[in-house]
């Protein structure tokens, strides 16, 4: 298993290489469609090597990403600190300098590592019946809102299909763009309600007006 992750990691490092590579060669072409008389011998063959194709990228650093799934109890979630996971996810914002994402699709997030706890910046919860894992999720966010108001966005969220689900972006700033029903679906909290606020939805974000939706759904202008 741990094999795997060297892999992982060799396979961002060969995307790294040869999106590095591949912007090297772009500027060699543009060199060659403006002024042939500038190249070098080594450009001249790189040129020809490539049979002077046009370049595939144009600047775009490669996006590289890791789903695991269902893991959990094994050891891959390992608290140790030899774990080579646990140190690729505390530092795969900058691996290789093109960073790799995470995705991590579990039952229960209480097996997890402190330290990958901490690191998670995103999460997309979905409809579950055991309120230790809601409970456990509110208290990465128990600081933003407060219990009641996270069960009515969970179950706002929720309620209508299996396949709903209430995403959280911690690196969000602003409180109203932290919460969304699904990815398209922007939760909005009113603030002039402080002990149970009402939650405003932009459905989708491009539309200029906002509906007001109260606990029971019954939609306000």
């Amino acid at each position: 298993m741990f094999a795997a992750i060297e892999d992982v990691e060799n396979k961002v490092k060969r995307a790294r290489d040869d999106w590095i590579k591949e912007l090297e060669y772009a500027a060699i072409f543009k060199k060659h469609q403006s002024d042939k008389s500038t190249l070098g011998p080594t450009e001249e063959w790189i040129l020809k090597n490539e049979h002077y194709r046009k370049p595939d990228v144009e600047g775009k650093r490669p996006k590289c990403l890791l789903v695991v799934d269902d893991c959990s109890h094994s050891k891959i979630f390992s608290s140790g600190r030899a774990n080579p996971f646990v140190n690729l996810c505390l530092r795969h914002r900058h691996l290789h300098d093109v960073g790799l994402s995470i995705f991590l699709l579990l039952q229960n997030q209480t097996g997890l590592p402190r330290a990958l706890r901490l690191n998670t910046m995103q999460y997309a919860l979905w409809r579950t019946q055991d309120t230790r894992e809601i409970k456990s999720i509110f208290e990465e966010v128990g600081g933003v809102v407060n219990w009641n108001t996270f069960i009515r966005l969970y179950d706002y969220a929720t309620r209508d299909s299996l396949h709903d689900f209430l995403f959280i972006d911690l690196n969000a700033i602003d409180p109203n763009l932290m919460f969304r029903k699904n990815l398209d679906e922007r939760i909005l909290l009113d603030e002039s309600e402080s002990s149970a606020p009402l939650l405003a939805l932009l459905k989708p974000e491009k539309e200029a007006r906002s509906n007001v939706v109260t606990a029971e759904g019954k939609k306000d202008a």
